[in-house]
This record gives structure tokens, sequence and C-alpha cells, in this order.
């Protein structure tokens, strides 16, 4: 259940929004509107939750010392500055000075 539930979710966005691509009708276009207008939002939070969560875990591994625990260093680390550089306006030209 704690599984099903969303990939049931994201199939049903997945088969919305595939079928909306070869309907050209108003209302099919306002699905499309509307969902592209809380993807962004949504997404970012995900983004969140996933980083806080990745981190967690190579934190509690690094601290609790557990087996092959040097290599949740190079796993805790790069999500930080990927989200970070993620969550900037898409127009930024971010690698310019």
């Amino acid at each position: 259940m704690k599984r099903n539930v969303p990939l049931m979710i994201a199939m049903l966005g997945g088969l919305i929004m595939m079928i909306q691509y070869f309907i050209p009708h108003q209302a099919s276009q306002d699905v499309f509107d509307y969902y592209t207008e809380w993807a962004p939002l949504v997404g970012s939070f995900a983004l969140i939750l996933g980083v806080g969560s990745i981190t967690r875990v190579h934190v509690h591994k690094i601290r609790a010392k557990a087996p092959n625990w040097p290599f949740s260093l190079c796993g805790s680390h790069p999500p930080v500055p990927d989200a970070a550089l993620r969550l900037l306006p898409a127009g930024v030209d971010r690698w310019r000075h």
C-alpha cells in the first residue's frame, strides 16, 4: 500500500498527459495547463524531501560506522548542490560570471 498508491498516482498522471496529447480539445488543454502550473511546485517539494531523505540515510550510516560507510561520504554530498542549482529559476545562466 505504501508503495502502490504513489505508483498508481504517477501512472494515472502519465496516462492523462499521454491521452491529452492525442485529444485536440479545449478541455484536455485546460487539464494540461493546470498540470503544468502545479508540476514545478510539486517537483520542488519532492526534490527537497528526496535530498533530505538520502542525506539522513547516509549521515546515519556514517555516524554508526556501518559496513562500507566511507562510500556514504560520496553519496551524502552531491545531492545538496545539485538540488540548490535545480531550485534556481530556469532563465538564470548559472555558468557565466
